[in-house]
């Protein structure tokens, strides 16, 4: 005896759910138990058409075989109200390849996202809204295209507490041309190239 699924996907329905050994012995009344037999407590010691009847009333008890790694798709909504561990690599909108989650199109957060390791960004990086809250990075971030910040008022505000020759507010390196211009942990100013000043 076999049970399939999809139809549609698996029009010669080869991948099997679930099965159960042949039947070669006569027997009046078979009974196949599934995982969840474990949680049924309605059985009948007598013939029924809506219950399930007791191990003692059968003549033959056997566990059916489950597939436990069949490959579902799912064309509809899922909707899952309890906590999900899943094994494998996964991929929203599209295949997943190496990734660990890979989602292809556009995502929405709407409460709050850690980040334990760094952040890599190659895309554009854009705030909506003023960030009200203190953020803190702990690892790096990288940016591989332009920063562009813009605000109605005061657009940037950095502030440095530490107190040390390697503890600046700011630092502008020129990639190959080594460090342009250092603001100091007393913030005092450091230029290390030439400055022009135009204007009157």
């Amino acid at each position: 005896m076999w049970w399939n699924y999809n139809s549609t996907n698996d029009t010669t329905l080869i991948n099997d759910l679930a099965n159960t050994n042949e039947i070669t012995t006569t027997y009046e009344i078979y009974r196949y138990d599934f995982h969840a037999i474990s949680t049924y407590s309605t059985f009948v010691d007598g013939r029924s058409i809506t219950n399930i009847v007791s191990e003692t009333f059968a003549n033959l008890t056997e566990n059916a075989n489950i597939n436990d790694t069949p490959n579902v798709n799912i064309t509809g909504d899922l909707a899952v109200g309890g906590d999900t561990t899943l094994g494998g690599n996964v991929g929203i909108g599209g295949d997943s390849g190496t990734e660990t989650l890979l989602v292809t199109g556009s995502e929405r957060v709407t409460s709050n996202l850690h980040v334990g390791g760094n952040l890599v960004i190659d895309g554009s990086f854009n705030f909506s809204e003023v960030i009200q809250n203190i953020t803190t990075v702990n690892n790096e971030v990288a940016f591989s295209t332009q920063l562009d910040i813009s605000n109605q008022g005061t657009a940037l505000k950095v502030s440095q507490f530490g107190v040390g020759d390697d503890q600046h507010v700011a630092l502008f390196n020129a990639g190959t041309e080594g460090d342009a211009f250092k603001i100091d942990s007393s913030g005092n100013s450091h230029f290390y190239k030439d400055v022009d000043v135009s204007g009157g």
